[in-house]
């Protein structure tokens, strides 16, 4: 299944308890069509729009297509709404969806979170949330940080981005963005950047971690006392912290992504390295020879 195509779909004239019974089937339907359908309220953009009139037309409701998108007749799709009629459906307008109709996402919600760059709505069946970068703000309904954290973390699919000045006025619980990308970010075993797998990168960081405000650890705080002291390796990591390499990389990811300047170089060879002990070792006895501490000074 193609996870990287994001659509939506709205309805109109539907009862509450219809409206969450589809919320319902949508989900049941994650991963059994090509791309991933987010449900969103009346009156917002979507790809596809279910249309009921119960009072003239009971057995059947119209799937209508954005017509910008797909021009073609609304389908019709017998009522009450079954999980293969509504999953038919779906992958009707997937096929004559262009792909670039599709929302952009990012590899993962870390990722997509740190590329923000201007306020913005994500837009989820299971949360939505506004994001305002420059005032490193989240702005949520009712959730406490770790059952917002849980949420997001425990989502499959990508939040649909809608580019928002000014958030919903329900979404008045205020965390940090910062707080937020960290903690999603160590949960996060992901593959972005394979090069840090390889034994000759060694990586600093160029501040030390807020760990009266974000998640910490012992073992968090060992990473943090050796990657902000000197430039080393992943392997030099695990065994300095006991923590695992794809711990290593996600706590290094979560540096970057949080603006702690992760600063990443190829290890120097052993040859250049043989050099720099000789010449400090020259440096050192050309001293010793001024101050006259040499061995065969008189």
């Amino acid at each position: 299944m193609n996870s990287n195509r994001f659509f939506r779909i709205s309805s109109q004239g539907l009862s509450d308890h219809e409206q969450g019974l589809l919320q319902q089937q949508l989900k049941m339907l994650k991963g059994r069509t090509r791309s991933n359908w987010n449900y969103v309220e009346e009156g917002q953009t979507a790809e596809v729009v279910i249309i009921r009139d119960a009072a003239n037309q009971p057995d059947f409701a119209l799937g209508a297509f954005n017509e910008e998108l797909i021009r073609a007749e609304p389908a019709r799709i017998e009522w009450p709404l079954r999980l293969f009629g509504l999953m038919s459906l779906l992958e009707d307008c997937e096929h004559r969806l262009p792909a670039s109709a599709a929302t952009p996402t990012a590899a993962s919600l870390g990722a997509l979170l740190a590329g923000l760059k201007a306020p913005a709505l994500l837009q989820h069946p299971d949360y939505v949330i506004a994001v305002i970068p420059a005032l490193d703000q989240v702005r949520v309904k009712q959730l406490d940080f770790a059952t917002l954290s849980h949420t997001l973390g425990a989502a499959v699919a990508l939040p649909e981005v809608r580019s928002e000045q000014t958030p919903p006025g329900e979404l008045a619980e205020i965390h940090s963005l910062k707080r937020l990308l960290w903690a999603i970010s160590l949960n996060e075993k992901s593959t972005e950047n394979t090069a840090w797998a390889q034994p000759t990168q060694e990586f600093r960081i160029g501040k030390w971690p807020l760990f009266n405000e974000w998640v910490s650890s012992p073992k968090l705080m060992r990473l943090a006392a050796l990657y902000t002291r000197q430039h080393a390796s992943i392997n030099q990591g695990v065994e300095f912290s006991q923590a695992s390499a794809a711990d290593i990389e996600a706590f290094l990811r979560a540096c970057e992504r949080c603006g702690l300047g992760l600063d990443i170089r190829t290890a120097p060879a052993a040859a250049q390295l043989q050099r720099q002990n000789n010449d400090s070792q020259n440096l050192f006895q050309r001293l010793r020879n001024r101050l006259g501490l040499g061995i065969n000074q008189a």
